[in-house]
């Protein structure tokens, strides 16, 4: 014989317990019983300062809410069309009365929606209201970047957006993303058909730029880039080119740059200091740490390096973890 349990009857400071301790799937499913449970969630969530929520318009739309290394499926999005044959309940979200089952495919909840387009900004303004916090991730195809566009249109900024999974775009959508995309982190996964860079471009101030399979990069566009970290996967630049960006540098250009990273054939980047920049030359003799969510460097090894006239120090090094050239400013460092 099995009995349900009045979850909503019980005093407020036992069910705020109960609150800290369900995970937010859990919670995203028990604020869909009523409005009253949606309400008593959003009261007694405690945010973590490291949630982060996360819209995937990739190849299955979905809601998730990543807190520290945490991962946590909200809710699926699929049209109608795709209503599975398991049994189905119906929730309302936001006004609008949709059915939802459990996926096994998936192993998460999938809402079906006449419009799939609008199930999804509906589904990530109601987990977003829930959680009392906004987007802070948005990846994206080039058939869905109306994605982005619709956050940035709902919250002043965005701090992540991620193009793609490897796949292949259309040169001018591939530029397009490039230059409008306001997201202070920016992340390009993808190939684009047209290989030539285009004739003018221009680049938004970003915190971190990556740029990832495609080839189309030279140095005048690294120069351009104002960003504190820049990643790049280009083979095909030269050791003139490293230098003559380096001298930029020297020079006071890209002055906000605290990373650098370009994945390309390995050099000795002791000897390519040495040979090619003795005026400027330091030798670094601490290891450090350079700590970031998006680029991978382990430790820094001591090394040589190259001294700015106004004090500035950058670390130049080969990063054995991702094989890339890179260079490091610190900020605590001045001669």
């Amino acid at each position: 014989m099995s009995s349900t349990f009045p979850l909503l009857r019980v005093p407020q400071v036992v069910f705020s317990e109960i609150v800290q301790v369900l995970t937010p799937t859990d919670l995203t499913l028990l604020a869909l019983c009523s409005r009253r449970a949606f309400n008593l969630v959003k009261s007694f969530w405690k945010k973590p300062k490291n949630a982060r929520l996360q819209m995937d318009g990739r190849y299955r739309f979905h809601a998730a809410i990543i807190i520290g290394y945490m991962y946590y499926d909200l809710l699926h999005v699929s049209s109608i069309r795709n209503i599975p044959k398991c049994p189905v309940e119906f929730v309302e979200i936001r006004g609008t009365k949709v059915p939802i089952g459990y996926d096994r495919t998936r192993t998460s909840f999938g809402t079906y929606w006449e419009d799939r387009e609008f199930g999804f900004k509906t589904v990530m303004d109601f987990v977003s209201e829930l959680f009392s916090t906004d987007i802070h991730t948005v990846e994206f195809l080039y058939d869905t970047y109306w994605c982005f566009e619709w956050v940035q249109s709902r919250q002043k900024t965005v701090n992540r957006a991620c193009l793609g999974d490897g796949i292949h775009i259309e040169y001018l959508e591939y530029h397009k993303i490039l230059e409008n995309c306001t997201a202070e982190n920016l992340i390009l996964y993808a190939f684009h058909f047209q290989e030539e860079s285009p004739k003018q471009l221009t680049f938004k101030k970003r915190n971190h730029l990556s740029i990832y399979k495609t080839y189309w990069v030279e140095v005048k566009h690294l120069i351009m880039m104002d960003c504190v970290e820049i990643v790049i996967e280009q083979p095909f630049l030269e050791i003139w080119d490293l230098v003559e960006f380096l001298k930029h540098w020297l020079n006071g250009g890209n002055e906000k740059l605290k990373y650098l990273s370009i994945k390309r054939r390995y050099i000795d980047t002791d000897e390519f200091c040495v040979r090619e920049f003795p005026e400027n030359l330091i030798y670094l003799n601490e290891e450090r740490e350079y700590e970031s969510e998006l680029v991978q460097t382990g430790v820094i090894p001591k090394g040589y390096g190259l001294k700015r006239n106004d004090g500035a120090v950058a670390s130049i090094f080969w990063n054995y973890l991702d094989h890339s050239f890179a260079m490091y400013v610190p900020t605590d460092i001045t001669i």
